[in-house]
Protein backbone atom coordinates (compact mmCIF):
# COMPACT_ATOMS: atom_id res chain seq x y z
CA UNK A 1 0.00 0.00 0.00
CA UNK A 2 1.06 3.58 -0.59
CA UNK A 3 2.38 5.74 2.26
CA UNK A 4 -0.74 7.89 2.12
CA UNK A 5 -2.91 4.93 3.09
CA UNK A 6 -3.62 3.84 6.67
CA UNK A 7 -1.83 1.03 8.45
CA UNK A 8 -3.19 -2.49 8.10
CA UNK A 9 -4.35 -2.37 11.70
CA UNK A 10 -6.37 0.77 11.09
CA UNK A 11 -7.82 -0.78 7.94
CA UNK A 12 -8.99 -3.82 9.93
CA UNK A 13 -10.43 -1.53 12.62
CA UNK A 14 -12.40 0.39 10.01
CA UNK A 15 -13.88 -2.77 8.54
CA UNK A 16 -14.65 -4.10 12.02
CA UNK A 17 -16.51 -0.95 13.02
CA UNK A 18 -19.06 -1.09 10.22
CA UNK A 19 -22.63 -1.75 11.31
CA UNK A 20 -23.91 -2.50 7.82
CA UNK A 21 -23.72 -5.92 6.18
CA UNK A 22 -20.92 -6.59 3.74
CA UNK A 23 -21.68 -7.22 0.08
CA UNK A 24 -20.71 -10.88 0.58
CA UNK A 25 -23.27 -11.15 3.37
CA UNK A 26 -25.90 -9.51 1.18
CA UNK A 27 -25.19 -11.91 -1.68
CA UNK A 28 -25.23 -14.93 0.63
CA UNK A 29 -28.59 -13.90 2.07
CA UNK A 30 -30.03 -13.35 -1.41
CA UNK A 31 -28.89 -16.81 -2.51
CA UNK A 32 -30.22 -18.42 0.65
CA UNK A 33 -33.60 -16.69 0.42
CA UNK A 34 -34.05 -16.84 -3.35
CA UNK A 35 -34.04 -13.06 -3.77
CA UNK A 36 -32.47 -10.90 -6.45
CA UNK A 37 -30.49 -7.81 -5.46
CA UNK A 38 -30.45 -4.73 -7.68
CA UNK A 39 -27.53 -2.41 -8.28
CA UNK A 40 -27.54 0.65 -10.54
CA UNK A 41 -24.52 2.23 -12.15
CA UNK A 42 -23.53 5.73 -11.19
CA UNK A 43 -20.61 8.00 -10.56
CA UNK A 44 -19.92 11.74 -10.70
CA UNK A 45 -16.85 13.83 -9.99
CA UNK A 46 -17.51 16.01 -6.94
CA UNK A 47 -18.00 14.57 -3.46
CA UNK A 48 -21.25 16.42 -2.76
CA UNK A 49 -22.67 15.39 -6.12
CA UNK A 50 -21.69 11.75 -5.53
CA UNK A 51 -23.26 11.79 -2.10
CA UNK A 52 -26.38 13.41 -3.54
CA UNK A 53 -26.68 10.71 -6.19
CA UNK A 54 -26.33 7.92 -3.65
CA UNK A 55 -28.76 9.62 -1.26
CA UNK A 56 -31.36 10.03 -4.00
CA UNK A 57 -31.03 6.36 -4.96
CA UNK A 58 -31.36 5.25 -1.34
CA UNK A 59 -34.39 7.47 -0.76
CA UNK A 60 -36.43 5.54 -3.32
CA UNK A 61 -35.45 2.25 -1.73
CA UNK A 62 -35.15 -0.06 -4.74
CA UNK A 63 -31.35 -0.50 -4.80
CA UNK A 64 -29.72 -3.08 -2.54
CA UNK A 65 -26.07 -2.33 -3.35
CA UNK A 66 -24.84 1.13 -4.28
CA UNK A 67 -22.25 1.88 -6.97
CA UNK A 68 -19.24 4.12 -7.09
CA UNK A 69 -18.32 4.18 -10.76
CA UNK A 70 -14.79 5.48 -11.26
CA UNK A 71 -13.80 8.04 -13.92
CA UNK A 72 -11.79 7.16 -17.02
CA UNK A 73 -8.60 9.00 -16.00
CA UNK A 74 -8.39 7.15 -12.70
CA UNK A 75 -9.13 3.82 -14.39
CA UNK A 76 -6.09 4.28 -16.62
CA UNK A 77 -3.78 5.39 -13.81
CA UNK A 78 -3.78 9.08 -14.82
CA UNK A 79 -4.27 10.18 -11.24
CA UNK A 80 -2.70 13.61 -11.77
CA UNK A 81 -5.08 14.37 -14.66
CA UNK A 82 -8.05 13.19 -12.60
CA UNK A 83 -6.95 15.45 -9.74
CA UNK A 84 -6.73 18.50 -12.01
CA UNK A 85 -10.15 17.75 -13.48
CA UNK A 86 -11.60 17.42 -10.00
CA UNK A 87 -10.10 20.78 -9.01
CA UNK A 88 -11.12 22.76 -12.09
CA UNK A 89 -14.13 21.10 -13.74
CA UNK A 90 -15.46 18.13 -11.74
CA UNK A 91 -18.69 18.12 -13.73
CA UNK A 92 -16.82 16.86 -16.78
CA UNK A 93 -15.60 13.70 -15.08
CA UNK A 94 -17.50 10.57 -16.07
CA UNK A 95 -17.15 9.02 -12.63
CA UNK A 96 -15.85 9.47 -9.09
CA UNK A 97 -12.05 9.96 -8.96
CA UNK A 98 -11.41 7.72 -5.97
CA UNK A 99 -7.66 8.29 -5.75
CA UNK A 100 -8.00 12.08 -5.98
CA UNK A 101 -10.60 12.16 -3.20
CA UNK A 102 -8.76 9.58 -1.08
CA UNK A 103 -9.92 6.82 1.22
CA UNK A 104 -11.26 9.25 3.85
CA UNK A 105 -13.85 10.47 1.35
CA UNK A 106 -14.85 6.86 0.70
CA UNK A 107 -15.25 6.35 4.44
CA UNK A 108 -17.55 9.35 4.60
CA UNK A 109 -19.67 8.10 1.72
CA UNK A 110 -19.78 4.65 3.28
CA UNK A 111 -20.76 6.01 6.69
CA UNK A 112 -23.46 8.26 5.25
CA UNK A 113 -25.12 5.49 3.19
CA UNK A 114 -27.22 2.71 4.69
CA UNK A 115 -26.45 0.23 1.92
CA UNK A 116 -23.06 -1.32 1.13
CA UNK A 117 -21.01 0.17 -1.70
CA UNK A 118 -19.10 -1.42 -4.55
CA UNK A 119 -16.35 0.10 -6.67
CA UNK A 120 -16.97 -0.31 -10.42
CA UNK A 121 -14.18 0.83 -12.71
CA UNK A 122 -12.52 -0.86 -15.70
CA UNK A 123 -8.84 -0.55 -14.85
CA UNK A 124 -6.23 -3.03 -16.12
CA UNK A 125 -4.35 -2.48 -12.85
CA UNK A 126 -6.67 -2.34 -9.85
CA UNK A 127 -4.09 -2.37 -7.06
CA UNK A 128 -4.26 1.24 -5.92
CA UNK A 129 -8.03 1.39 -6.34
CA UNK A 130 -8.38 -1.79 -4.28
CA UNK A 131 -6.16 -0.40 -1.54
CA UNK A 132 -8.10 2.88 -1.36
CA UNK A 133 -11.40 1.00 -1.45
CA UNK A 134 -10.80 -1.35 1.45
CA UNK A 135 -9.18 1.48 3.41
CA UNK A 136 -12.46 3.32 2.90
CA UNK A 137 -14.45 0.40 4.27
CA UNK A 138 -15.68 -0.93 0.91
CA UNK A 139 -16.33 -4.69 0.94
CA UNK A 140 -16.71 -5.43 -2.78
CA UNK A 141 -14.36 -4.85 -5.69
CA UNK A 142 -15.01 -5.61 -9.34
CA UNK A 143 -12.67 -6.56 -12.14
CA UNK A 144 -9.93 -8.91 -13.26
CA UNK A 145 -6.98 -9.35 -15.59
CA UNK A 146 -9.02 -10.40 -18.63
CA UNK A 147 -12.29 -8.50 -18.40
CA UNK A 148 -10.64 -5.23 -17.39
CA UNK A 149 -7.78 -5.42 -19.87
CA UNK A 150 -8.55 -7.01 -23.24
CA UNK A 151 -11.75 -5.05 -23.98
CA UNK A 152 -10.29 -1.66 -22.99
CA UNK A 153 -6.52 -1.44 -23.32
CA UNK A 154 -4.31 -1.73 -26.38
CA UNK A 155 -0.91 -1.66 -24.69
CA UNK A 156 -1.16 -3.54 -21.37
CA UNK A 157 0.15 -7.09 -21.60
CA UNK A 158 -1.78 -9.99 -20.14
CA UNK A 159 1.36 -10.87 -18.18
CA UNK A 160 1.25 -7.48 -16.46
CA UNK A 161 -2.49 -7.50 -15.81
CA UNK A 162 -2.46 -11.03 -14.35
CA UNK A 163 0.44 -10.04 -12.10
CA UNK A 164 -1.21 -6.86 -10.81
CA UNK A 165 -4.60 -8.48 -10.25
CA UNK A 166 -2.92 -11.31 -8.35
CA UNK A 167 -1.96 -8.69 -5.77
CA UNK A 168 -5.58 -7.48 -5.61
CA UNK A 169 -6.76 -11.02 -4.95
CA UNK A 170 -3.97 -11.61 -2.45
CA UNK A 171 -5.15 -8.62 -0.40
CA UNK A 172 -8.73 -9.86 -0.59
CA UNK A 173 -7.53 -13.27 0.58
CA UNK A 174 -5.60 -11.77 3.50
CA UNK A 175 -8.61 -9.74 4.59
CA UNK A 176 -10.76 -12.85 4.34
CA UNK A 177 -8.36 -14.69 6.66
CA UNK A 178 -8.80 -11.80 9.09
CA UNK A 179 -12.56 -12.32 9.06
CA UNK A 180 -13.46 -9.55 6.61
CA UNK A 181 -14.68 -11.17 3.42
CA UNK A 182 -14.21 -8.95 0.37
CA UNK A 183 -16.44 -10.05 -2.49
CA UNK A 184 -14.74 -10.14 -5.88
CA UNK A 185 -16.92 -9.77 -8.97
CA UNK A 186 -15.62 -10.73 -12.41
CA UNK A 187 -16.79 -8.84 -15.47
CA UNK A 188 -17.98 -11.20 -18.20
CA UNK A 189 -19.47 -8.46 -20.34
CA UNK A 190 -16.03 -8.05 -21.95
CA UNK A 191 -16.36 -5.96 -25.13
CA UNK A 192 -20.12 -5.65 -24.55
CA UNK A 193 -20.84 -6.40 -28.21
CA UNK A 194 -22.75 -9.66 -28.46
CA UNK A 195 -20.45 -11.86 -26.37
CA UNK A 196 -21.28 -15.57 -26.57
CA UNK A 197 -22.14 -17.03 -23.12
CA UNK A 198 -19.42 -19.69 -23.10
CA UNK A 199 -16.78 -17.02 -23.82
CA UNK A 200 -18.04 -14.82 -20.98
CA UNK A 201 -18.10 -17.77 -18.61
CA UNK A 202 -14.68 -19.10 -19.62
CA UNK A 203 -13.02 -15.72 -19.07
CA UNK A 204 -14.68 -15.07 -15.72
CA UNK A 205 -13.93 -18.55 -14.43
CA UNK A 206 -10.24 -18.23 -15.33
CA UNK A 207 -10.18 -15.07 -13.21
CA UNK A 208 -12.18 -16.77 -10.46
CA UNK A 209 -9.84 -19.78 -10.32
CA UNK A 210 -6.84 -17.45 -9.95
CA UNK A 211 -8.64 -15.48 -7.22
CA UNK A 212 -9.58 -18.62 -5.31
CA UNK A 213 -5.94 -19.72 -5.35
CA UNK A 214 -5.12 -16.46 -3.52
CA UNK A 215 -7.68 -17.14 -0.79
CA UNK A 216 -10.72 -15.28 -2.15
CA UNK A 217 -13.86 -16.95 -0.79
CA UNK A 218 -16.71 -14.79 -2.15
CA UNK A 219 -16.83 -14.78 -5.94
CA UNK A 220 -19.46 -13.32 -8.26
CA UNK A 221 -19.55 -14.42 -11.88
CA UNK A 222 -21.12 -11.63 -13.93
CA UNK A 223 -22.34 -12.20 -17.48
CA UNK A 224 -24.18 -9.92 -19.91
CA UNK A 225 -27.76 -10.22 -21.08
CA UNK A 226 -27.55 -11.42 -24.68
CA UNK A 227 -31.18 -10.83 -25.50
CA UNK A 228 -32.54 -14.33 -26.05
CA UNK A 229 -34.49 -15.33 -22.93
CA UNK A 230 -33.77 -19.05 -23.21
CA UNK A 231 -30.04 -18.49 -23.69
CA UNK A 232 -29.79 -15.91 -20.91
CA UNK A 233 -31.55 -18.17 -18.40
CA UNK A 234 -29.42 -21.13 -19.47
CA UNK A 235 -26.18 -19.15 -19.13
CA UNK A 236 -27.05 -18.10 -15.58
CA UNK A 237 -28.01 -21.66 -14.68
CA UNK A 238 -24.64 -22.85 -15.96
CA UNK A 239 -22.74 -20.84 -13.33
CA UNK A 240 -23.27 -23.14 -10.30
CA UNK A 241 -22.42 -26.18 -12.44
CA UNK A 242 -19.12 -24.59 -13.49
CA UNK A 243 -18.43 -23.47 -9.93
CA UNK A 244 -18.68 -27.06 -8.68
CA UNK A 245 -16.28 -28.21 -11.40
CA UNK A 246 -13.62 -25.51 -11.19
CA UNK A 247 -13.73 -23.80 -7.78
CA UNK A 248 -13.05 -25.03 -4.23
CA UNK A 249 -16.04 -26.19 -2.22
CA UNK A 250 -15.42 -23.51 0.41
CA UNK A 251 -15.89 -20.69 -2.13
CA UNK A 252 -19.27 -19.00 -2.16
CA UNK A 253 -20.16 -18.34 -5.80
CA UNK A 254 -22.89 -15.99 -6.97
CA UNK A 255 -24.49 -15.32 -10.35
CA UNK A 256 -24.79 -11.74 -11.60
CA UNK A 257 -26.50 -10.50 -14.75
CA UNK A 258 -25.63 -7.20 -16.42
CA UNK A 259 -28.63 -5.88 -18.28
CA UNK A 260 -27.92 -5.44 -21.99
CA UNK A 261 -24.47 -3.93 -22.50
CA UNK A 262 -24.65 -3.37 -26.26
CA UNK A 263 -26.23 -0.72 -28.48
CA UNK A 264 -29.44 0.29 -26.74
CA UNK A 265 -32.76 1.24 -28.36
CA UNK A 266 -33.10 4.98 -28.84
CA UNK A 267 -36.80 5.11 -27.97
CA UNK A 268 -38.01 4.55 -24.43
CA UNK A 269 -40.65 1.83 -24.95
CA UNK A 270 -38.09 -0.50 -26.55
CA UNK A 271 -35.46 0.42 -23.99
CA UNK A 272 -37.83 -0.26 -21.10
CA UNK A 273 -38.85 -3.57 -22.66
CA UNK A 274 -35.20 -4.62 -22.89
CA UNK A 275 -34.57 -3.61 -19.27
CA UNK A 276 -37.62 -5.54 -18.07
CA UNK A 277 -36.63 -8.59 -20.12
CA UNK A 278 -33.15 -8.52 -18.62
CA UNK A 279 -34.46 -8.36 -15.08
CA UNK A 280 -36.92 -11.15 -15.80
CA UNK A 281 -34.14 -13.31 -17.24
CA UNK A 282 -32.11 -12.69 -14.09
CA UNK A 283 -35.06 -13.64 -11.90
CA UNK A 284 -35.85 -16.81 -13.86
CA UNK A 285 -32.18 -17.79 -14.23
CA UNK A 286 -31.48 -17.64 -10.52
CA UNK A 287 -29.20 -14.60 -10.43
CA UNK A 288 -28.36 -13.17 -7.02
CA UNK A 289 -27.83 -9.68 -8.45
CA UNK A 290 -28.74 -7.65 -11.50
CA UNK A 291 -26.75 -4.60 -12.57
CA UNK A 292 -29.28 -2.23 -14.11
CA UNK A 293 -29.21 -0.10 -17.24
CA UNK A 294 -31.54 2.82 -18.07
CA UNK A 295 -33.70 3.99 -20.95
CA UNK A 296 -31.16 6.78 -21.59
CA UNK A 297 -28.25 4.45 -22.46
CA UNK A 298 -28.39 5.29 -26.16
CA UNK A 299 -28.01 9.00 -25.43
CA UNK A 300 -25.15 9.06 -22.93
CA UNK A 301 -24.72 9.15 -19.17
CA UNK A 302 -28.16 8.72 -17.54
CA UNK A 303 -29.59 11.19 -15.07
CA UNK A 304 -30.86 10.29 -11.60
CA UNK A 305 -34.50 10.08 -12.66
CA UNK A 306 -33.65 7.51 -15.33
CA UNK A 307 -31.67 5.44 -12.81
CA UNK A 308 -34.61 5.42 -10.40
CA UNK A 309 -37.07 4.49 -13.15
CA UNK A 310 -34.85 1.60 -14.20
CA UNK A 311 -34.63 0.28 -10.65
CA UNK A 312 -38.42 0.40 -10.26
CA UNK A 313 -38.93 -1.40 -13.57
CA UNK A 314 -36.37 -4.06 -12.71
CA UNK A 315 -37.84 -4.55 -9.26
CA UNK A 316 -41.24 -5.26 -10.81
CA UNK A 317 -39.69 -8.04 -12.86
CA UNK A 318 -37.65 -9.70 -10.12
CA UNK A 319 -40.51 -9.76 -7.64
CA UNK A 320 -42.18 -12.28 -9.91
CA UNK A 321 -45.65 -11.02 -9.06
CA UNK A 322 -46.41 -9.03 -12.17
CA UNK A 323 -45.95 -11.90 -14.62
CA UNK A 324 -46.77 -15.57 -14.66
CA UNK A 325 -45.09 -17.32 -17.58
CA UNK A 326 -45.29 -20.98 -18.48
CA UNK A 327 -41.68 -22.05 -18.92
CA UNK A 328 -40.73 -24.83 -21.31
CA UNK A 329 -37.71 -26.41 -19.66
CA UNK A 330 -36.61 -28.46 -22.67
CA UNK A 331 -34.99 -25.65 -24.73
CA UNK A 332 -33.41 -24.13 -21.62
CA UNK A 333 -31.93 -27.45 -20.55
CA UNK A 334 -30.65 -28.10 -24.07
CA UNK A 335 -29.04 -24.66 -24.28
CA UNK A 336 -27.49 -24.98 -20.83
CA UNK A 337 -25.97 -28.34 -21.76
CA UNK A 338 -24.50 -26.80 -24.92
CA UNK A 339 -23.09 -23.81 -23.02
CA UNK A 340 -21.53 -26.11 -20.44
CA UNK A 341 -19.95 -28.27 -23.12
CA UNK A 342 -18.45 -25.23 -24.82
CA UNK A 343 -17.20 -23.84 -21.50
CA UNK A 344 -15.65 -27.18 -20.52
CA UNK A 345 -13.84 -27.42 -23.85
CA UNK A 346 -12.42 -23.93 -23.31
CA UNK A 347 -11.60 -24.25 -19.62
CA UNK A 348 -10.46 -27.83 -19.03
CA UNK A 349 -7.01 -27.40 -20.67
CA UNK A 350 -6.43 -24.21 -18.68
CA UNK A 351 -7.88 -25.19 -15.30
CA UNK A 352 -5.84 -28.39 -15.29
CA UNK A 353 -2.52 -26.62 -15.89
CA UNK A 354 0.06 -26.18 -13.08
CA UNK A 355 -0.06 -22.38 -13.57
CA UNK A 356 -3.57 -21.27 -14.57
CA UNK A 357 -2.59 -17.68 -15.33
CA UNK A 358 0.25 -18.70 -17.65
CA UNK A 359 -1.96 -21.30 -19.32
CA UNK A 360 -4.63 -18.67 -19.93
CA UNK A 361 -2.10 -16.21 -21.37
CA UNK A 362 -0.76 -18.91 -23.71
CA UNK A 363 -4.30 -19.84 -24.72
CA UNK A 364 -5.10 -16.25 -25.68
CA UNK A 365 -1.91 -15.89 -27.68
CA UNK A 366 -2.70 -19.12 -29.55
CA UNK A 367 -6.39 -18.30 -30.03
CA UNK A 368 -7.55 -21.24 -27.88
CA UNK A 369 -9.26 -18.60 -25.76
CA UNK A 370 -10.53 -15.47 -27.47
CA UNK A 371 -13.02 -12.62 -27.31
CA UNK A 372 -14.86 -10.74 -30.05
CA UNK A 373 -13.38 -7.40 -31.16
CA UNK A 374 -10.62 -7.03 -28.54
CA UNK A 375 -8.82 -3.74 -28.10
CA UNK A 376 -5.70 -5.59 -27.01
CA UNK A 377 -3.61 -7.62 -29.44
CA UNK A 378 -3.00 -10.20 -26.70
CA UNK A 379 -6.29 -11.68 -27.87
CA UNK A 380 -6.44 -12.67 -31.53
CA UNK A 381 -10.05 -11.60 -32.14
CA UNK A 382 -10.59 -14.45 -34.62
CA UNK A 383 -14.09 -15.14 -33.31
CA UNK A 384 -17.13 -13.01 -34.03
CA UNK A 385 -20.82 -13.21 -33.10
CA UNK A 386 -23.86 -13.94 -35.22
CA UNK A 387 -27.45 -14.39 -34.12
CA UNK A 388 -29.61 -17.34 -35.05
CA UNK A 389 -33.25 -16.93 -36.10
CA UNK A 390 -34.31 -16.69 -32.44
CA UNK A 391 -31.74 -14.01 -31.64
CA UNK A 392 -29.47 -16.28 -29.63
CA UNK A 393 -25.74 -15.63 -29.94
CA UNK A 394 -23.68 -18.09 -31.96
CA UNK A 395 -20.20 -18.18 -33.48
CA UNK A 396 -19.81 -16.75 -36.98
CA UNK A 397 -16.26 -18.06 -36.67
CA UNK A 398 -14.81 -20.26 -33.94
CA UNK A 399 -11.27 -19.28 -34.88
CA UNK A 400 -8.77 -21.49 -33.07
CA UNK A 401 -11.06 -22.33 -30.15
CA UNK A 402 -10.63 -25.98 -29.10
CA UNK A 403 -14.22 -26.93 -29.80
CA UNK A 404 -15.26 -30.50 -30.51
CA UNK A 405 -16.88 -31.59 -33.75
CA UNK A 406 -20.20 -31.88 -31.91
CA UNK A 407 -20.00 -28.28 -30.70
CA UNK A 408 -19.10 -26.92 -34.14
CA UNK A 409 -21.80 -29.02 -35.79
CA UNK A 410 -24.51 -27.69 -33.45
CA UNK A 411 -23.39 -24.10 -34.02
CA UNK A 412 -23.45 -24.60 -37.79
CA UNK A 413 -26.90 -26.18 -37.71
CA UNK A 414 -28.36 -23.30 -35.68
CA UNK A 415 -27.04 -20.76 -38.19
CA UNK A 416 -28.06 -22.73 -41.28
CA UNK A 417 -31.46 -21.03 -41.57
CA UNK A 418 -30.10 -17.49 -41.24
CA UNK A 419 -30.59 -15.69 -44.59
CA UNK A 420 -27.38 -15.69 -46.62
CA UNK A 421 -25.69 -12.30 -46.39
CA UNK A 422 -22.14 -11.05 -46.01
CA UNK A 423 -20.54 -11.68 -42.64
CA UNK A 424 -20.10 -7.95 -42.13
CA UNK A 425 -23.84 -7.41 -42.56
CA UNK A 426 -24.74 -10.26 -40.21
CA UNK A 427 -22.28 -9.07 -37.55
CA UNK A 428 -23.70 -5.54 -37.81
CA UNK A 429 -27.20 -6.92 -37.35
CA UNK A 430 -26.06 -8.97 -34.35
CA UNK A 431 -24.64 -5.85 -32.71
CA UNK A 432 -27.54 -3.55 -33.58
CA UNK A 433 -30.17 -6.19 -32.81
CA UNK A 434 -32.01 -4.11 -30.22
CA UNK A 435 -31.27 -0.60 -31.47
CA UNK A 436 -34.02 1.25 -33.27
CA UNK A 437 -31.82 1.28 -36.39
CA UNK A 438 -31.27 -2.46 -36.31
CA UNK A 439 -34.86 -3.31 -35.38
CA UNK A 440 -36.32 -1.31 -38.24
CA UNK A 441 -34.29 -3.08 -40.91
Amino acid sequence: MADTLPSFGELIATLSSSAKPSVAEMMAAAKREGRVLLQPRGGVGAFDAMLGLLTDIEAVGEADILPITVDSHTRLGRFDVAGKCLEHFPGRLNGFPVISHGYQALRQLNDLCKHPLQIRHGSPDGRRLMAESVAGGITSFEGGPIGYNLPYCADVSLEDSFASWAEVDELAGILTQQGHVVEREFFGSLTAVAVQPSIALACTFVEAICAAQKGVKAISIAIPQGGNMVQDIAALEAIPHLARRYLPADCSVYAVLHQFMGVFPEDRPRADALIFAGALAGHLGGAQKIVCKTHQEARGIPDTAAILDSLALSRAAVLGRTVSLPIDRAPIDDERSAILREAHELLDPIAGAPDVAQAAIAAFHAGRLDIPFPANEAARGDIFPLRDLNGALRFGSTGQLPFSDATIRRNTELLKSVPRQSHSTLVREAILYFSSTGADQ
